[in-house]
């Protein structure tokens, strides 16, 4: 199955949305400390206080207990067959690894938070050592 993100689209996005997403990675660790303490459920709980539709199927398709694979493909064709403009793109990007991370049981803030930067790329590489 295809699951290639678009790195065009991603360099596209401007220096000051990519920082944006600094901020937004940080929260979505907060999350997962969340959902170790309370349980996956609380993904969901978090999606439902947002408005967007994109988080909202994550969440679904994780909580719902599918396998990681029909995770993967599902949210990637959710992306792809949506007409994003860049910065919304590399969120929803973002949201997939992260929530596909949960899924798997991956439990170190330090790697999820790694993983998650390098989308960024190199303007946001400070983060790292942080």
């Amino acid at each position: 199955m295809y699951h290639e993100v678009d790195w065009d689209i991603i360099k596209k996005c401007p220096f000051d949305e990519r920082k944006k997403l600094v901020a937004y990675i940080d929260e979505l660790i907060e999350i997962k400390h969340d959902c170790e303490r309370d349980g996956i459920l609380c993904l969901e709980a978090h999606t439902k206080s947002g408005t967007d539709m994109f988080e909202k199927a994550a969440a679904a398709l994780i909580v719902q207990g599918f396998m990681p694979e029909l995770c993967r493909t599902m949210l990637y064709h959710l992306i792809f067959a949506s007409e994003l403009d860049s910065p919304t793109y590399l969120r929803y990007v973002i949201f997939a690894e992260f929530v596909l991370m949960l899924q798997e049981g991956e439990t170190s803030d330090r790697t999820i938070k790694m993983i998650l930067l390098s989308y960024l790329g190199i303007v946001c590489a400070d983060e790292f050592l942080k």
